[in-house]
């Protein structure tokens, strides 16, 4: 079960009781976002906080713009009439529908410790332009060699182009779980919040973990082959490969750049 709670601060009205949705399949919170946003309940434009063990920022990898836009327009407040989306979305993709659509202009990635998707990108906020070649959905951006290894973990390679005409521009910021108190307030302008919180950011199972242990590997093993496979090992002439399992040379995993993590990390 995912839950989704709006924290909406537009007007008093709205501040007196922020909506709250929960539903099954995390991409379903995108027909009531934008119900929300017709209702006037929520600005257009809106920053969503994500807190979540993924990051979701998947691109939809078909989207019949134009006839999406005439079979609904956006002005109606109903859930249902908005539900005609879900089609071009899943539940990795669904926060750049939302882009494209112009309820969101800023998401906030609040990525867990145990969560490596985006550590190259902590405390960074990337502009990331969106646009259509062909009716198909795709993106362009600017990046450092080490935030494009974290972007193009989470685009395919067709879908990023170097020229597009560009329809919206989202801003992308990660940051991690613990700079969260510091970095929000920093990153949170006047637009309405919604804060998007998936129920694994409490607790998730790694199916290749699952699998591991069926095979008789004890957790501290897996720990250290996830590190061996993050390349968080140092491979030197001290290194045991006899005792992988058990190999000091292999660091504690870093949870981010931000002032609190930081400070975790050199202590």
């Amino acid at each position: 079960m995912r839950l989704l709670a709006f924290l909406v601060a537009a007007t008093a009205a709205a501040a007196e009781a922020p909506d709250y949705v929960l539903v099954e399949e995390h991409h379903h919170v995108l027909p009531h976002i934008l119900a929300l946003v017709a209702e006037g309940k929520v600005r257009k434009g809106a920053t969503l906080v994500h807190l979540d063990s993924h990051h979701d920022m998947g691109l939809p990898a078909s989207w019949n713009h134009d006839d999406s836009s005439s079979r609904n327009d956006r002005t109606s407040p109903s859930v249902s009439h908005h539900s005609v989306h879900l089609e071009h979305t899943h539940i990795n993709n669904f926060l750049l529908a939302l882009g494209l659509l112009d309820a969101l202009d800023h998401v906030i990635f609040v990525e867990m410790p145990w969560s490596r998707q985006c550590v190259d990108l902590h405390n960074r906020t990337k502009s990331l332009r969106l646009g259509f070649v062909d009716g198909v959905p795709r993106v362009a951006y600017e990046a450092t060699v080490s935030e494009q290894r974290a972007l193009r973990g989470i685009f395919e390679g067709h879908q990023i182009v170097d020229e597009l005409e560009t329809v919206k521009t989202l801003k992308f910021s990660v940051i991690a779980l613990s700079d969260a108190p510091r970095m929000i307030s920093k990153l949170v302008g006047d637009t309405d919040v919604i804060l998007d919180v998936d129920l694994d950011v409490y607790a998730t199972t790694s199916p290749g973990a699952l699998a591991l242990r069926s095979a008789g590997l004890d957790s501290a093993t897996i720990r250290r082959l996830y590190r061996l496979a993050h390349d968080m090992c140092v491979f030197d002439a001290t290194f045991d490969f006899s005792r992988a399992a058990v190999e000091s040379n292999c660091k504690v995993e870093p949870l981010g750049s931000g002032p609190v993590t930081v400070r975790l990390f050199q202590e």
